[in-house]
């Protein structure tokens, strides 16, 4: 793994020097913790222990573990010999004070740096075409500079992503694989640098999670895997408080992502279309019909991942078209 680059220590120390405000509890300056790798999970919620304490406004900088929890070492390393008991590790519960059950835990994504190479993986019985599979196949990849390197005349531009973001869910812990209302394993190519993402607080302190970086990833993720490898990922935590927030969703750019995961693709379709029509309801105090005409005009409906064990579907407004 490359030691966190100068441009990630730069934007750390410019974040810190223009003393950025969140949009809750967060304080002018924020302190830099430093999490690692070693500190990992398998399921969200199995344990109560955090290995980190943040208060709103301070930037973490995350060590995270490949998807594979660098089982895969070549190219020769098929997938049927890893465990598959250490898949989709995160790093945390990282403990956020102020953060209390009905509040919103803000993320913002600053940077990601990616290692030196990613890994995919292609496995009978699994992805988009499961019976057209026939042999499991592993490709380790090079990744130089900003380009993955898939043979002499490919190669493809980084767009890293966390595949894994989630908070501590009511109720019994769910594997680091699976996405739900807590977040989780959402695999959504949005969530990279310049991606704010919202998440409900489910317990005291939110017990945040990172992990399961992918270099690269197109929009659902067919194959099953997306580039993974090890990251750094930087952040800076904020909360807001009594937001009632039922699921996860996220802010790029000027658009705003609703986010519904569910078994069945149309149902994950219906939750993130409703919310992102409540939103309009809301922000320009329309009723449900109106808002419903208005979300066929202009809300995106966007495949995140087919994959994972439940499929997550966004809705997206470009919020530049309502003012």
């Amino acid at each position: 793994m490359k030691p966190m680059g100068k441009a990630v220590a730069l934007l750390v120390v410019l974040v810190l020097m223009l003393g950025v405000v969140g949009t809750g509890l967060a304080a002018d300056k924020g302190r830099i913790i430093h999490v690692s790798r070693e500190h990992k999970v398998f399921a969200i919620g199995e344990s109560s222990t955090p290995i980190a304490k943040a208060r709103p406004g301070d930037i973490l900088v995350i060590e995270t573990e490949d998807c594979f929890d660098n089982q895969i070492q070549s190219s020769e390393d098929v997938i049927e010999s890893i465990d598959f008991n250490r898949v989709n590790p995160a790093t945390g519960p990282i403990y956020i004070e102020g953060a209390e059950p009905g509040d919103t835990l803000v993320v913002d994504i600053l940077s990601i740096e990616v290692a030196d190479r990613g890994v995919m993986v292609a496995i009978p019985g699994m992805g988009v075409l499961p019976d057209e599979v026939q042999t499991p196949t592993t490709r380790v990849l090079p990744i130089v500079g900003n380009k993955i390197i898939w043979d002499e005349n490919l190669s493809l531009p980084i767009r890293p992503m966390v595949g894994v973001i989630g908070v501590t869910p009511k109720g019994d812990p769910i594997p680091c694989g699976s996405p739900g209302d807590h977040g989780g394993n959402m695999d959504t190519a949005e969530i990279g640098a310049g991606c704010r993402v919202n998440l409900p607080v489910n317990v005291e302190g939110a017990m945040l999670h990172i992990g399961d970086c992918h270099a690269r990833q197109a929009d659902g993720e067919v194959c099953v895997s997306g580039v993974e490898c090890r990251a750094v990922v930087t952040v800076r935590v904020d909360v807001k408080k009594n937001t009632g927030l039922e699921r996860p969703y996220l802010e790029k750019d000027n658009r705003i992502m609703f986010l519904g995961s569910h078994e069945d693709l149309y149902t994950a379709a219906q939750i993130a279309v409703r919310d992102a029509v409540r939103y309009l309801m809301k922000v320009k105090n329309l009723s449900f019909e109106e808002a419903y005409l208005l979300a066929s005009a202009m809300v995106e409906v966007r495949i995140s991942q087919l994959v994972d064990p439940l499929l997550t579907i966004r809705a997206e407004i470009d919020q530049s078209l309502l003012y």
